[in-house]
């Protein structure tokens, strides 16, 4: 009698026990392994590599990886003190009257400290003004407009307040669907 063999998907959709003859190992790693700071051979003939802040060397890029070197690098951005917008919130407040402002409409004056495009087609943009403490001083804005790291900006939108997309995005407040003007 031969066994017939499911995957564990299917097994688990028809109520059947996938027999341990029938579990395959992983496929073995062909050549030598390869340590932060290494190259392998074919990454060394094409240059394929990256910095990776606080490792030991660069990163091997893989085979066929668009060309990040145009990218726009970190930047260290100087947020100061941040006059506050006529009518408007500090970062600190916010976090703070997440409560109440919850739903409805706030408007702040920040510096851009972090820029994420188009993601779940909109942009993030991290933004700090000078006031809240460490983790309560960088608030998240998603909105269709762009602003580069270091530009300071007027922002109007809708606040969220703890806010969990999954897989661990989660924020505790978040101005959300924003109009951004750059000053």
């Amino acid at each position: 009698m031969k066994a017939v063999c499911f995957s564990g998907a299917l097994a688990a959709l028809i109520g059947v026990a996938v027999a341990a003859s029938c579990q395959r190992p992983p496929p073995p790693i062909e050549g030598p392994p390869v340590t932060w700071g290494q190259q392998p051979s074919s990454a060394a003939a094409t240059g394929a590599t990256a910095d990776v802040p606080g490792s030991a060397g660069p990163a091997v890029l893989p085979a066929g990886h668009p060309d990040i070197s145009k990218l726009q690098p970190a930047v260290a951005v100087d947020v100061g003190h941040i006059q506050r917008a006529d009518g408007g919130q500090t970062v600190a407040e916010i976090y703070a009257g997440k409560a109440a402002l919850a739903g409805k409409t706030v408007t702040l004056r920040g510096r851009v400290v972090k820029v994420n495009s188009r993601i779940m087609g909109r942009n993030w943009l991290h933004l700090r003004d000078g006031t809240g403490s460490e983790g309560r001083n960088d608030l998240t804005v998603t909105t269709q407009a762009m602003a580069r790291a270091g530009d300071t900006v007027l922002v109007r939108g809708t606040l969220v307040a703890d806010r969990d997309f999954g897989s661990g995005f989660r924020y505790e407040v978040l101005v959300e669907g924003a109009t951004v003007e750059v000053e």
